[in-house]
């Protein structure tokens, strides 16, 4: 006759697994390893990951989507709703945004080429936006600025050369001399 035993539901299997796990499972010795589970595992080396940061695990579970910068007020358009882009970001054309679907109160603007964040963008603020007080804006550069004059040498190496002058000692080894192309092997 067999006993009659009635639909577990999750937590009692739940329950029932944690108890032989804790009772059963770990404080036997296993035939393989000559040990039980438990010993074995505080024994042996950890091969356990740190877990990264909430922040990190929130920006994992993000859609990439790219968007227009509307050059008119430097916002884009995420599911409808304005994001204002940072001013210092306005000479972009194309962004490319990180965002949940299910939570619009984390978006991030990243790096198209690395991935790495670069800001948050907020919604935009309609009821400050429509005070009409506005900060002056910076231009921007029609062309890019003038790279400093290229050095014969580089500031460290000429720092270090005079280091080496200054010592008197004789160079740590002598550079073999290279024979000339014309020379070649006379057979």
């Amino acid at each position: 006759m067999t006993a009659r035993v009635l639909p577990a539901n999750l937590a009692k299997l739940n329950e029932a697994t944690l108890a032989w796990t804790e009772h059963e499972y770990n404080h036997k010795i296993h035939s393989e390893t000559g040990e039980t589970p438990i010993r074995r595992f505080l024994v042996g080396p950890s091969v356990m990951r740190p877990c990264p940061d909430s922040a990190a695990l929130r920006l994992a579970f993000t859609r990439t989507e790219r968007r227009m910068q509307r050059k008119s007020d430097g916002t884009c358009v995420i599911d409808g709703r304005r994001f204002e882009v940072p001013d210092h970001y306005r000479h972009l054309t194309q962004l490319e945004v990180r965002y949940a679907s299910w939570d619009l109160s984390l978006v991030h603007l990243v790096d198209e080429r690395t991935g790495k964040v670069l800001c948050r963008l907020f919604p935009q603020n309609k009821a400050q936006n429509a005070s009409g007080l506005r900060r002056a804006r910076d231009e921007l550069a029609k062309e890019p600025p003038a790279a400093p004059p290229a050095a014969a040498v580089a500031p460290l190496l000429q720092k270090l050369l005079r280091q080496q002058a200054d010592m008197g000692l004789p160079p740590a080894y002598l550079p073999k001399d290279e024979r000339p192309e014309d020379e070649g092997d006379a057979s």
